[in-house]
């Protein structure tokens, strides 16, 4: 089964850092509540595991700016799904 993910990437300036938020849910629309994501940075100096709410929200905060990250998603029963080449530096929406 295949996983479906909307991300919002939202930046506070005033901080230098950012946030990315979205939606897991499944390929009917339904919300995945307790699917985990792991967000790293392709330099490997940082990780962070989420899990998504029963409404299938997640959000990961205190994000450094303008670095690339990688968001590996898991649920059981469907197939792991990577998103490679995320770019986190001002207000950004990564369509899917």
């Amino acid at each position: 089964m295949l996983l479906v993910i909307l991300l919002l990437i939202v930046s506070s300036y005033a901080f230098s850092q950012s946030s990315l938020s979205g939606h897991v849910k499944d390929e009917n629309e339904n919300a995945l509540g307790g699917a985990t994501l792991l967000l790293r940075n392709d330099a490997g100096t940082f990780k962070k595991n989420v899990q998504s709410a029963p409404d299938g929200s997640f959000s990961f905060t205190g994000l450094p700016e303008g670095q690339v990250y990688k968001l590996t998603i898991s649920f059981v029963g469907y197939t792991t799904q990577e998103m490679d080449s995320i770019t986190v530096n001002g207000n950004s929406m990564l369509p899917l």
